[in-house]
């Protein structure tokens, strides 16, 4: 018998019946919209994670931070002598560094993505593929709602979840 569905029917299907939600990750970096900005880039490292999300007082998301956004307010500095790694008002970044000071001279609000691109996590995955190709972004915050940030979906994520379909 022959197949009568051409073989991207099947990817749309399948990305039409998967919600966000279903691939999207909560592992997430969030701070709120008055925390300093070295607490954001604290997150960076700890997290592991090249974004974070800016949440008001409720955990509603009113602003984005990439570490691009960080890099082009202040750019880290080359570490000259390891003294420096105990100073409390250092942050360490591999090889470089910032300066605790300096960053908390900048108002996170000014830095941030003021109403970033989100998607709800009840939202079809085929809408995020979209919006992400559309937008040319690798990442979008996922909301519920009430806007209340709970989770992300990546690119990474949705090429990792392909390369699974594609080994079984």
């Amino acid at each position: 018998m022959e197949n009568k569905y051409s073989e991207d029917y099947y990817i749309k299907v399948l990305f039409n019946k998967l919600l966000v939600r279903d691939l999207m990750t909560t592992r997430i970096a969030t701070v709120g919209e008055f925390d300093d900005l070295s607490s954001a880039q604290s997150k960076f490292l700890s997290k592991k994670m090249p974004y974070v999300f800016v949440v008001d007082k409720s955990q509603r998301l009113v602003g984005l931070l990439s570490q691009k956004y960080l890099y082009k307010a202040q750019s880290p500095r080359k570490m000259i002598t390891d003294e420096m790694q105990m100073s409390p008002d250092i942050i360490m970044d591999g090889n470089s560094y910032y300066s605790k000071e300096t960053l908390n001279s900048y108002y996170l609000t000014n830095v941030m993505q003021k109403k970033p691109l989100s998607i709800r996590d009840d939202a079809k995955l085929a809408e995020a593929v979209v919006l992400m190709s559309q937008k040319n972004v690798a990442c979008i915050p996922v909301v519920d709602s009430e806007n209340i940030v709970c989770g992300a979906i990546t690119n990474e994520l949705i090429m990792d979840y392909l390369c699974s379909i594609v080994k079984e």
